[in-house]
C-alpha cells in the first residue's frame, strides 16, 4: 500500500506525527513517499523509524518552480500546498495508486482495507481519483470555479489513480488550470484540483 505526504519544515512536527500514526494502526506493509523542500530537515527522525510493516520511505526535494502560487503570501499556508500538483515528477511509475494524506491528519485505525476497497470502486468505474466531498461552501466554491458539476471535494485525502494522474501532469493541466483560475483561487491546490477533475471522482467513504 502505497502512501504520499508534501510538507515543508512549518509542518514537520505535524508530518512525522501523522506517518506515525499511520504506521501505528497499519497491519499491511507500507511504502511511504513524501515530498519535502528541505529533506535534510526531516532525515535523522525519518531514519529512526523502523517498523516491520514499513517497506520503505523516500523523501524528494522539492525542486523550486518558476511559479508565483496564488493566494500564499500572508497565509497560513506556503508554497507545499502546491506540492501535489508535481508529484509525477517525483514518484515512481510503478505506482498504480496511492493515497495521499495532509500533514495534520491522523491515523485512528487500520486503513488498508477502506483504501483497498475504495481502489476496486475506482477500477470499475475508471476513476481518476477519490475524494470526500466538502460539506461547507459546496456551492459557492462550484460557484466561484465555474464548474459544471454539481460537487466540490475537499482534498485533505485522495486515493489518486495514477496512470490517469500522470497523464493530465504529462498534458499540463494542473499547471495550464493554475494559470487559468488564479485569480480566483481561494482553497489553494485544492480549487485547482476541483477545475480540473470537475466532479469526477469517486466518493470515499466518510
Amino acid at each position: 500500500m502505497n502512501f504520499l505526504y508534501c510538507f515543508d519544515s512549518n509542518y514537520n512536527s505535524q508530518g512525522l506525527t501523522s506517518i506515525n500514526s499511520l504506521i501505528s494502526q497499519t497491519s499491511s506493509k507500507l511504502s511511504i513517499y513524501v515530498i519535502h523542500e528541505n529533506p535534510s530537515s526531516i532525515n535523522e527522525q525519518i531514519k529512526k523509524i523502523n517498523d516491520k510493516n514499513v517497506h520503505d520511505i523516500h523523501v524528494y526535494k522539492f525542486e523550486k518552480q518558476h511559479i508565483k502560487f496564488p493566494r500564499v503570501e500572508g497565509t497560513h499556508v506556503s508554497d507545499a500546498t502546491y506540492y501535489r500538483l508535481f508529484i509525477s515528477d517525483y514518484l515512481p511509475r510503478e505506482i498504480d495508486f496511492i493515497t495521499y494524506i495532509d500533514a495534520d491528519i491522523l491515523c485512528l485505525k487500520e486503513p488498508n482495507k477502506e483504501i483497498q476497497a475504495t481502489i476496486d470502486t475506482m477500477v470499475q468505474r475508471n476513476s481518476p481519483i477519490a475524494a470526500l466531498t466538502e460539506s461547507i461552501g459546496n456551492k459557492e466554491d462550484i460557484k466561484r470555479l465555474n464548474l459544471n458539476q454539481e460537487n466540490y471535494f475537499n482534498a485533505g485525502v485522495l486515493v489518486i489513480n495514477m496512470e490517469k494522474w500522470n497523464k493530465k501532469s504529462e498534458e499540463s493541466e494542473f499547471i495550464n488550470n493554475l494559470n487559468q483560475i488564479k485569480d480566483k483561487v481561494l482553497w489553494w491546490d485544492q480549487d485547482v484540483l476541483n477545475f480540473t477533475f470537475d466532479g469526477e471522482y469517486t466518493e470515499l467513504n466518510s
